[in-house]
């Protein structure tokens, strides 16, 4: 996994006062979920900005992990029917 978020500094206009946050899941050699985007809220300092970004790809790691459990549990299921 890897998390990194850009602090924007500039004209307070809360457009541009908005944190950006990516994130980019690696598996095998290649990306399997990534996401870039605006964070909906200002962030008051870099350690809140990237708080904010760590808890976003912490609900997506989870997300994933449901996800991947998920097929092999349906793996395991169809490897079981083979046997039969």
């Amino acid at each position: 996994m890897w998390s990194d978020i850009v602090m924007q500094i500039g004209p307070v206009t809360s457009k541009d006062r908005k944190s950006t946050i990516g994130f980019v899941f690696m598996m095998g050699g290649g990306a399997i979920s990534w996401s870039s985007k605006r964070q909906p809220i200002i962030a008051l300092s870099t350690t809140e900005a990237e708080y904010m970004a760590s808890t976003q790809a912490t609900k997506e790691a989870i997300w994933d992990d449901k996800v991947h459990e998920r097929i092999r549990v349906h793996e395991r299921e169809e490897g079981d029917g083979d046997s039969m």
